[in-house]
């Protein structure tokens, strides 16, 4: 089950659109994460790949082509971590911009 299809049953708060409580979180496309970043990932470890990668772009099932392009290179599982660390470092950097202080994540007790 994705992210994107579980169901948020927690009713949101009253005062959601209260700015000075809390601070929208920009998108993958507002953070420029999605194909130029695809398309930095292709040039900095598939160079020879990136004229075809930058074309996938000019059609509608451009991320089935770039995704099926790293899996026949084995590279699937590189892209995501190197996505990962991308997402991160710029929500770091919009955070500090925004002077949000972000604290250590814990999973459990």
């Amino acid at each position: 089950m994705s992210s994107s299809s579980i169901e948020v049953e927690e009713e949101l708060s009253e005062d959601i659109e209260d700015g000075s409580i809390y601070v929208a979180v920009p998108s993958k496309r507002d953070l420029d994460l999605e194909r130029d970043l695809a398309l930095r990932f292709v040039e900095q470890y598939l160079p020879e790949s990136y004229e075809s990668a930058y074309g996938f772009f000019r059609s509608r099932d451009a991320y089935a082509q770039f995704k099926a392009l790293l899996d026949r290179m084995n590279r699937l599982q590189h892209r995501y971590e190197f996505e990962k660390t991308a997402v991160e470092a710029a929500l770091r950097a919009w955070s500090e911009e925004n002077g949000l202080q972000l604290k250590p994540y814990r999973l459990g007790p």
